[in-house]
C-alpha cells in the first residue's frame, strides 16, 4: 500500500497530540519540561490505519538513566494492534525499529512525521505479519 492509498482509507487518522507543544525544544535539542523522574511523554502523535497504529513517544537521556542531566530527546515510535473488533481490544505490542527521518526544523514537519511514521507502519506491519483489515 502506497502512502496515497493509505490516506484514502476511511479507517485512516493521524493526529498530532501534544507533539506541538515540544517542537521547539526538539529544535533546541533541550526538554526543558522532561524531568528525570517524570514520565516519558508517549502517544503524542499517532497514525491509526484500520487494526494497527504507530505512536510517537518522547523522553531524555536522563529519563532512561543514560546521562544524569541529559535533556537532550529520544524520539521513538511505538506500535499497538486491535485484536478484536471493539474500541478496548487495544494492545501494546513493540517498539519500531525505525531512524526517524523527519526535519524538525522544517515547516513542514508534521506533514514529514506522517509519512514517516507510515512508512515505518507498513513495514512493521509486513515484517510481523499484521493486517490493517481484521484482528490480529
Amino acid at each position: 500500500m502506497t502512502f496515497e492509498e493509505a490516506k484514502k482509507r476511511p479507517d485512516y487518522k493521524f493526529v498530532l497530540n501534544g507533539i506541538e507543544s515540544d517542537i521547539e525544544d526538539i529544535r533546541n535539542n533541550y526538554m526543558k519540561r522532561l524531568y528525570e523522574n517524570g514520565d516519558p511523554e508517549r502517544g503524542i502523535a499517532i497514525l491509526e490505519i484500520g487494526y494497527v497504529d504507530i505512536e510517537v513517544n518522547l523522553m531524555t537521556y536522563e529519563q532512561v538513566g543514560e546521562h544524569p542531566g541529559d535533556k537532550r530527546p529520544i524520539i521513538n515510535y511505538f506500535s499497538c494492534i486491535k485484536c478484536g473488533d471493539n474500541e478496548d481490544d487495544w494492545r501494546s505490542d513493540d517498539y519500531v525499529d525505525h531512524d526517524i527521518n523527519v526535519n524538525w526544523e522544517s515547516d513542514n514537519w508534521a506533514e514529514q512525521l506522517e509519512r514517516d511514521m507510515f512508512e515505518a507502519l507498513d513495514k512493521y506491519v509486513a515484517e510481523n505479519g499484521y493486517s490493517y483489515d481484521h484482528a490480529n
